[in-house]
């Protein structure tokens, strides 16, 4: 009769077991699907908070402190100087996280700030534009959209150089405002190089693009031996190029540039002085170039590629670039496809209209 009893007994603890380890199994699986999910979690919000883009639109419509107030933009203006300083901080800051750049707000103080008015997305309301000129080598536009008395960050055109001024270029016709910026380098301490030039950009869709870019003023400072290891130490190139740039819109975009570029030589073992210079070659030429809506771009002509019938725009002519007074000529157009592909070719394979 024990045995009896004692069977009965294993038998009824095996069933407990059974369905304990039946509930253990139930809950590790529910811990396992949990850890699965928070892992995907953890993956996704890693994603999203590691793309600017994401991140900022994240921003923009959910951080109030992410935007810029009429308010802030009337004490940016005002006579009362603390007003219009703690407004020049506050927006610079603003931009800077929306950015993402907060490594640069340790240099707040430092950074120039330039803000314009207009409409370059084609919604019917002005954008307002944050330049921020970081270093002398750097600079960034914010791009921020009209909202109830508020602004919002929607894009930037970064990659640029420290900006000297922005204006806008109406296209008649077709409700278009193209930004037009004026860009400096200064390395001459070092590198001896100092240029300002005007780069015009269209605002399409989720980008900025390049149309046109040209030099306005130019001087540098070459080392014979830096261009041909072999020449003498003591051979010196200086370029010099002062352009007049004239950009009209009438019926229709264009831009008439009118070239001088000058090449000066000197022999010495160090820097000459600007007087120890000698002109020994001087380009003086004209270009004429026009927005062309159907390539997107301001162009010199449109052609016709040889022994095809693809046409395409030809948007710089090589053969007078800078690089030509240094001895690397080029015999080569610049040119772009209706699909937006740019390319060189050489100059006997286009046919001109």
């Amino acid at each position: 009769m024990d045995s009896f009893f004692l069977l009965q007994k294993s038998s009824s603890d095996i069933k407990n077991l059974n369905i304990y380890f039946i509930e253990v199994m139930k809950v590790l699986r529910k811990l396992f699907l949990l850890l699965f999910l928070f892992l995907v979690s953890i993956i996704l919000l890693d994603e999203f908070f590691t793309t600017h883009q994401y991140v900022n639109t994240f921003k923009s419509f959910m951080v109030p402190e992410s935007r810029i107030s009429e308010s802030i933009l009337e004490d940016l203006n005002s006579d009362d100087y603390l007003k219009s300083e703690n407004a020049t901080y506050t927006i610079i800051r603003t931009t800077l996280m929306n950015l993402g750049y907060e490594q640069w707000l340790d240099y707040l103080s430092y950074i120039d700030l330039k803000v314009y008015k207009d409409n370059i997305m084609q919604d019917n309301n002005n954008e307002l534009l944050v330049v921020l000129n970081l270093t002398k080598n750097s600079a960034v536009i914010a791009v921020y959209t009209s909202i109830d008395k508020e602004y919002k960050y929607v894009k930037a055109l970064d990659g640029i150089l420290p900006v000297q001024n922005i204006s806008f270029i109406e296209v008649p016709h077709d409700n278009l405002k193209l930004l037009q910026v004026e860009q400096l380098i200064d390395e001459r301490l070092g590198a001896f190089y100092i240029e300002e030039f005007i780069e015009i950009f269209l605002c399409a869709e989720d980008e900025f693009k390049s149309v046109w870019k040209k030099t306005k003023v130019l001087e540098e400072i070459y080392n014979q031996q830096w261009i041909d290891p072999q020449s003498s130490n003591d051979q010196w190139i200086k370029i010099i190029e002062n352009n007049t740039i004239d950009i009209l819109n009438e019926n229709a975009v264009t831009i008439n540039v009118i070239m001088n570029r000058k090449k000066l030589t000197a022999v010495k073992d160090t820097i000459p002085f600007e007087d120890e210079f000698s002109q020994v070659e001087e380009l003086v030429t004209e270009e004429n170039y026009y927005w062309s809506p159907k390539y997107q771009h301001f162009i010199l002509f449109e052609g016709i590629v040889r022994e095809s019938t693809q046409p395409v725009a030809v948007i710089k002519d090589t053969t007078i670039w800078k690089e030509s007074f240094l001895g690397l000529e080029s015999n080569n157009y610049i040119i772009k496809t209706s699909e937006g592909k740019i390319s060189y070719i050489d100059k006997s394979f286009i046919i001109k209209p």
